[in-house]
């Protein structure tokens, strides 16, 4: 094992971990740039209980970014949803004969409603468009 001082430098900048997943060189003990993979193909059930056993450590010690940007997404994705039931997409086509039209329907966009509704366009001030 290494000792606390030893450590310092797996954080420096520049150092060969900064800025990578390098999940295999935690097992496999090659810190080397070949051995510097996120590729866990081929290791045994021992390496990737090693694997288990690094991810428990940082889940407890670290907060993942990841997790929480994760988890504002499916916030958005429930919101969008939410907004669908109360402005449900219409439906579209093309045809080079006949051009373009938009229409709605009792069941477009796979929602179904009592009401048909009609063609509009919905900004999303987050994306800055519309639909």
């Amino acid at each position: 094992l290494l000792g606390v001082f030893d450590w310092v430098k797996f954080y420096e900048k520049d150092y060969e971990l900064v800025g990578r997943d390098a999940t295999r060189a935690f097992v496999s003990g090659d810190f080397s740039e070949s051995g510097l993979v996120d590729n866990v193909e081929g290791l045994g059930y021992q390496d990737l209980l090693g694997v288990f056993d690094w991810v428990k450590f940082y889940e407890k010690d670290y907060e993942l970014e990841v997790v929480e940007l994760i988890d504002s997404s499916l916030n958005w994705k429930d919101i969008q949803a939410e907004e669908t039931k109360v402005f449900p997409p219409c439906n579209s086509e093309w045809r080079k004969d006949i051009g373009g039209r938009v229409w709605c329907s009792k069941k477009s966009g796979g929602i179904e409603r009592e009401w048909s509704g009609v063609p509009r366009k919905l900004f999303d001030p987050a994306s800055k468009s519309s639909r």
